[in-house]
């Protein structure tokens, strides 16, 4: 067989298989492809197209949209705009070009054309969740954030569903706004969605307490974020020269248990607690320590134990009449609560309630004293805020003990189960002005308790 034969059989064959599909089909082909982000795919199946038609307005424009993809935007551009051209007259299908059009603008500055086509694909599409969402990113970069917060939620009110960057978005509008409380909300949504930047999140969470001086959640977050190599973390604590560790006094129990114990130790329980019921103001936190968490060696120690019969010692203190033998009454009965649960904080405060009553500054005092002491002890174990530095405590009575000291309230209560035999409480809080949402507490040794009565209750 000649050459040329052979030439124009491979032509025919060719061509054969070119038009073997239509333009449609082919069309068709390209925006499946694209469909599943297989956009070199695309791309051929409309460059197919454009070979068999180079008229076809949904060749050029699927040419425009895989170029897109593929970020030949040089290449997308022309084809983009040859296509619209062609169109007689756009519907909401065209919304969609209109819009990368806007997002090629935008990455190059052109803001004010970026708009434009924005604004146009809403118009030829409402719904246009997305389009929303980039108007407000070109505000939110021009420093216009009530233009961005408008079409920031906007996108929210429409949207079938959302992802984490929408709400970091919404979150940095808040921030730049000094709507610190509702960058946080929103911040923490986008955790909840996708966790994979919680590092950096972390970061940004601890900039928004701090900005509502809230050193509590400033240095939780900053210390999380740290912990888990956040450059930004990195640097600013350089820069600022903080000091990130922990320094809690988290209980040993078993060099507790060797202290109280041992009789020439200072720590030893019997002069420890003989001190402690005789309200000896030289006591400290170390002291402290040893009395709270050593009770748990005590063999009065039962945790989930409470004294019922405290009615009469209220009435007695809302009674006008009562005289200071009636109060006397009253301290006895408190007496009875502290011998079943010697660290209430409520108890002592309320026997601080009597001595007051009584003009008894100096034992008001001495309550005062030892309520400060408890409820130091428990904040020096941690900082509640989530299962890693939980507040340790010997009683769950305690938790409620710590709340009334703070006048919290608790919505919700959940027993959730650690590693290595941890258990831990976590409640849920009502609003307060410390903002802390929810409250652990490591529970482990009260539980370790039931287990030792009733077995293991995992």
């Amino acid at each position: 067989m000649k050459a040329s034969q052979i030439l124009l059989l491979i032509f025919v064959l060719i061509s054969f298989n070119l038009f073997s599909q239509s333009v449609e089909e082919y069309c068709q082909l390209g925006e499946e492809e694209l469909s599943n982000d297989n956009f070199q795919k695309a791309l051929e199946h409309f460059q197919n197209a454009f070979k068999i038609d180079s008229n076809k307005v949904e060749a050029i424009l699927g040419l425009g949209s895989s170029y897109y993809f593929l970020e030949d935007f040089e290449k997308f551009l022309e084809y983009n705009t040859k296509g619209l051209s062609l169109v007689e007259e756009y519907d909401s299908t065209h919304a969609v070009y209109f819009f990368q059009r806007g997002y090629y603008y935008s990455t190059i500055s052109e803001n004010e054309i970026a708009l434009e086509n924005y604004n146009k694909a809403i118009s030829l599409k409402e719904s246009y969740t997305n389009a929303y969402f980039n108007i407000a990113h070109v505000y939110f970069h021009e420093d216009k954030f009530d233009d961005a917060l408008n079409f920031c939620l906007k996108a929210f009110s429409i949207a079938d569903s959302l992802q984490a960057y929408d709400y970091y978005l919404l979150a940095a509008i808040y921030s730049n706004k000094n709507e610190y409380k509702e960058a946080i909300k929103a911040y923490k949504k986008g955790l909840k969605l996708d966790d994979s930047k919680a590092e950096d999140v972390y970061f940004y969470l601890s900039i928004q307490y701090g900005e509502l001086d809230n050193d509590l959640y400033w240095q939780h977050y900053l210390h999380k974020a740290y912990k888990m190599g956040s450059t930004l973390a990195i640097d600013y604590i350089n820069e600022y020269e903080i000091n990130i560790e922990y320094d809690f006094d988290i209980p040993n129990y078993e060099l507790i248990e060797k202290n109280i114990k041992d009789k020439k130790s200072d720590f030893y329980y019997p002069k420890l607690w003989k001190r402690f019921t005789k309200h000896d103001t030289t006591l400290n936190v170390n002291d402290f320590h040893h009395l709270y968490y050593g009770y748990s060696f005590h063999k009065k120690y039962s945790p989930y134990s409470s004294y019922e019969n405290l009615n009469r010692a209220f009435e007695i203190m809302d009674d006008e009449k009562s005289t200071n033998k009636d109060y006397k009454k009253a301290l006895k009965i408190f007496d009875e609560a502290l011998k079943i649960d010697p660290f209430s904080i409520k108890t002592h405060y309320y026997q601080a309630l009597v001595y007051d009553l009584m003009k008894n500054s100096a034992m008001v005092e001495k309550k005062s004293l030892i309520m400060d002491f408890i409820v130091r002890t428990w904040m020096y174990s941690g900082n509640g805020l989530d299962k890693e530095f939980p507040l340790h405590l010997i009683s769950v009575s305690n938790e409620y003990d710590l709340f009334f000291f703070f006048n919290l309230q608790s919505q919700e209560q959940s027993l959730v189960f650690g590693e290595e035999s941890t258990f831990y409480d976590v409640h849920k809080l009502e609003e307060n002005e410390y903002d802390i949402d929810y409250f652990y507490f490591d529970i482990s040794v009260p539980f370790k308790y039931l287990n030792s009565i009733f077995g293991d209750l995992k």
